[in-house]
């Protein structure tokens, strides 16, 4: 069984080299005590898959919220009903994600398939070719720790 925890991170990025640096907080997934991010070696010198549900406005996070819990379906653009872990900056799914599929049951919480998702280049090797068949979270470990990180992260 995996442990599962969230926070933030702060970064800096630029879009690209004629563009100003930016200074951003983003939240990160903890699977067993490592970054997601870290898993999928990410540089966050760069604004790609920065942006997680936790970065979404009100009504779209009260969405992505039941999503993440295994309580309602997951959208994204691709039409594949995956949940969107880290997409880019700019919101938009067809640069590429990082998703899964999350799966309730009655004790735990699993997220299947863990990968790289992108339907414009189908032919050419993806930018992150890890592939993380599975983690499984007790239940209510992962419902108490996405409660405690929501109540302490601060307010936008």
């Amino acid at each position: 069984m995996n442990t599962i925890g969230f926070t933030q991170i702060e970064c800096q990025y630029q879009v690209n080299e004629n563009s100003e640096m930016r200074q951003s907080t983003l939240s990160e997934f903890l699977v067993d005590g490592v970054g997601l991010s870290t898993l999928f070696n990410f540089d966050f010198g760069r604004p790609w898959f920065g942006r997680t549900c936790f970065e979404e406005g009100p009504a779209s996070l009260e969405k992505e919220l039941l999503a993440l819990r295994g309580l309602g379906p997951a959208w994204n653009q691709f039409g594949t009903g995956r949940f969107v872990l880290y997409r880019c900056h700019c919101g938009c799914d067809y640069c590429g994600v990082i998703s899964c599929q999350v799966i309730r049951t009655a004790t735990t919480v699993i997220w299947k398939e863990i990968q790289y998702e992108d339907d414009w280049f189908p032919n050419l090797d993806p930018p992150f070719e890890m592939r993380i068949p599975l983690f499984e979270f007790d239940l209510e470990q992962y419902e108490s720790a996405l409660d405690k990180f929501l109540t302490d992260r601060p307010a936008e």
